[in-house]
């Protein structure tokens, strides 16, 4: 059966924004309190948006680090200014074949934002679910995004960098794709299970869904 639509994650799926993240949240921390996070120990805390992380490394600085960081956020993330090669054309492939295209990632609006505008990404994509402050809820993301198409979830795939997300996909009842294209992967170690798809390029993706039957 042919797909209706198709969910991506953003960072390290869409473009090679995770290096982006970790410039700017240790930007963030050197200027206030002297200390550094290292990318391991950044996705340890990843689940809340970007500001919902601030809350926790640096609970005495509230909405001043938060705007402090996107300010970075966004200087830094003009070293990547286009998605991984191939996405542009992956994504209007999609579209000529009928298929509908959001993403659901658990970036905060502000920072979802800065990364479409950058990245030349609106216009390509019809929907967009930003995360929570307060937890990491890819399944609702997805489900919210569902509900706006009316599309029943068996007829969509969701395309995530890392294995928590195909697990959001299973728990959403969507089709579990994983994008191991980025070298901040962890797809590429992972245990993989028995429904989840990987593909190592954005070349292959395209040519699985003109397959899709």
């Amino acid at each position: 059966m042919k797909l209706r639509g198709m969910i991506f994650d953003l960072d390290g799926t869409l473009a090679d924004t995770m290096e982006i993240c970790l410039q700017a949240f240790q930007e963030t921390l050197k200027y206030y309190n002297g200390k550094t996070i290292s990318l391991q120990e950044l996705f340890a805390l990843f689940g809340p948006s970007e500001e919902g992380i601030l809350r926790r490394l640096l609970p005495d600085y509230g909405p001043e680090a938060y705007r402090y960081f996107l300010a970075s956020y966004e200087r830094f993330h003009q070293t990547c200014a286009r998605p991984f090669p191939g996405v542009e054309a992956l994504l209007d492939h999609l579209r000529s074949l009928g298929l509908s295209i959001a993403i659901a990632t658990g970036k905060s609006a502000e920072t979802a934002e800065i990364s479409m505008r950058i990245l030349g990404l609106a216009s390509r994509v019809e929907r967009l679910e930003t995360g929570f402050i307060d937890r990491g809820d890819k399944p609702e993301l997805i489900r919210r995004v569902l509900e706006n198409w009316e599309i029943p979830p068996e007829l969509v795939a969701y395309v995530g960098d890392i294995p928590t997300d195909l697990e959001a996909a299973e728990q959403a009842g969507v089709l579990p794709v994983g994008a191991a294209w980025a070298k901040t992967s962890s797809l590429r170690q992972a245990k993989l299970r028995d429904r989840w798809i990987v593909f190592t390029r954005v070349e292959d993706l395209a040519t699985w869904i003109s397959c899709d039957d």
